[in-house]
């Protein structure tokens, strides 16, 4: 009798387990946030413009500041995954190739969060894809269903 019991409190709390990860997996993962983009909203396929240089002025018609996260670190990696095929050098040598050629403005690397959210929340037209919802409130442009 007690290892029926002993089961069935093992499949009521694998069961309980695997709600709240289901839960979690509908939240995103990232937040894209900036200041006076123009943006109530952003789809995937207009934040791909943005991270790929194809927008250089913002709805709000400031130039576009793209927030990077620094290359030594794993949320660069996101986006090099995302945009450029996993390779942090393709990335970097992208935008350098998009600034000589007068294309767009640099992007800012930046190595923190704090830094990132910093930087957001005093440039216009700065915008960023960051992996923390600490603080990001006033910045946060929500991402349009799919």
């Amino acid at each position: 009798m007690d290892f029926k019991k002993a089961i069935g409190v093992f499949i009521i709390c694998f069961w309980l387990i695997s709600l709240e990860m289901m839960a979690n997996a509908a939240e995103p993962q990232f937040w894209v946030i900036g200041n006076n983009t123009g943006y109530s909203t952003i789809s995937l396929r207009q934040l791909n413009a943005v991270f790929t240089g194809e927008v250089v002025l913002l709805p709000s018609k400031k130039p576009t500041t793209v927030v990077l996260h620094s290359s030594n670190t794993p949320e660069c990696q996101f986006v090099a995954d995302l945009y450029f095929k996993g390779s942090i050098p393709s990335l970097q040598k992208f935008w350098l190739s998009q600034v000589f050629q007068g294309r767009t403005n640099p992007p800012m690397f930046l190595a923190t969060h704090a830094e990132i959210l910093k930087y957001v929340s005093e440039n216009e037209g700065a915008i960023a894809i960051v992996f923390s919802k600490e603080g990001i409130e006033n910045w946060l442009i929500p991402m349009q269903a799919q």
